[in-house]
């Protein structure tokens, strides 16, 4: 196979039909293959306890978001998802997860 990027690939279908005139009696068109997108965020209980932020808070507010939003595009899509007001502070997912690369967190 060539180093075609299936999320990339599958992503483009997506979008071009998403703005496709279907003929009269098609009502929709499905997609089969490619891969989709998958993101993992590790919650950080420390920070979370901090802000008083439970993990049925976190579940309920991206759960939420998906809802009434367009699909999530990127990590920081996740990332800039508002969780909570405390004391004064907009808490968003960022404020709350652990962040590693190759090992290292920063």
């Amino acid at each position: 196979m060539n180093n075609v990027d299936l999320y990339w690939a599958r992503s483009r279908v997506l979008e071009y039909l998403s703005g496709f005139k279907f003929p009269e009696g098609v009502s929709e068109v499905g997609t089969i293959g490619g891969f989709l997108k998958e993101y993992q965020i590790d919650l950080n209980p420390y920070l979370m306890k901090a802000y008083d932020i439970s993990f049925e808070d976190v579940l309920n507010v991206i759960k939420n978001n998906n809802q009434s939003n367009s699909y999530v595009k990127s990590l920081e899509d996740i990332e800039n998802i508002f969780v909570k007001n405390n004391s004064g502070k907009s808490v968003k997912i960022k404020d709350i997860i652990k962040r590693e690369c190759f090992g290292f967190q920063w």
